[in-house]
């Protein structure tokens, strides 16, 4: 093909016919810049395709773990509530008279006050995506706002779990340690484990119920149990949201 246009060429110079030789010259560059034109977008395109093909298996990683987090904040929310329901049942033994109470009942109700609940909100993709860069490969401006305020109400939700662990364990712990043997807590718990025993020493955990002190951290504990469900709710509208956002975009 190059000799076909190179025999061209030299024929116009022998005959002297300048003119065409201009024009065919002209033509001659005009099909070089067309072929670097069309191989240029040719790769254009290819490289579309890698990045549309890269962001959407980024947003079906977000998606999966977005799912999963539908799940664990589904369960602590349920756990919260059923926490709520035994502390309710609690506080109508509170008060100044002997309460009448089994030992073993009062176990089953104080066990619903002894853990902090923590949702174990999933964030390694979106933790790798950022440290990776590779956040900036989602182009859908609806979707990076959507995890940004993911991002912030999921930040409120851990921040309020912290607070409440930090006043679990320097308030509500030390203060039912004068009251309650864990040994025999234990024991209620696990009877069937040979490793656990009662304690030897006499005491009255019901007397705990009569404190006035007693009284306001079971209703701290109440209200931190409400704050941390109203938090839950809120990060759960907001991943429903991106749920929703990102199923939209795969289809």
């Amino acid at each position: 093909m190059l000799r076909f246009f190179r025999q061209i060429r030299q024929r116009l110079i022998t005959d002297n016919k300048f003119s065409k030789y201009l024009l065919y010259a002209v033509g001659e560059i005009l099909l070089v810049v067309i072929g670097i034109l069309i191989a240029l977008q040719v790769d254009n395109w290819n490289e579309d395709r890698k990045i549309n093909k890269r962001e959407r298996e980024v947003l079906q990683s977000l998606y999966n773990e977005i799912t999963t987090n539908l799940g664990v904040l589904r369960g602590c929310s349920e756990g919260i509530r059923e926490q709520l329901d035994y502390i309710d049942t609690l506080q109508t033994y509170l008060g100044p008279d002997y309460p009448e109470l089994s030992k073993n009942r009062l176990f089953d109700l104080f066990f619903y006050t002894t853990y902090v609940p923590y949702c174990n909100i999933v964030t390694d993709v979106l933790d790798e995506l950022r440290a990776s860069g590779n956040l900036q490969l989602i182009r859908n401006i609806e979707i990076r706002q959507a995890i940004s305020r993911w991002s912030r109400a999921n930040g409120v939700l851990q921040s309020e779990a912290e607070e409440w662990k930090r006043d679990f364990s320097t308030q509500y712990i030390p203060y039912t340690n004068k009251w309650f043997s864990w040994d025999d807590f234990d024991y209620f718990i696990y009877p069937e484990d040979s490793t656990v025993n009662p304690t030897r020493f006499e005491y009255d955990p019901i007397k705990m119920l009569q404190q006035f002190e007693y009284a306001n951290l079971l209703n701290n504990q109440y209200w931190r149990m409400v704050r941390t469900r109203s938090f839950i709710d809120s990060l759960n509208l907001r991943t429903l949201s991106l749920d929703s956002i990102i199923s939209n975009e795969l289809k």
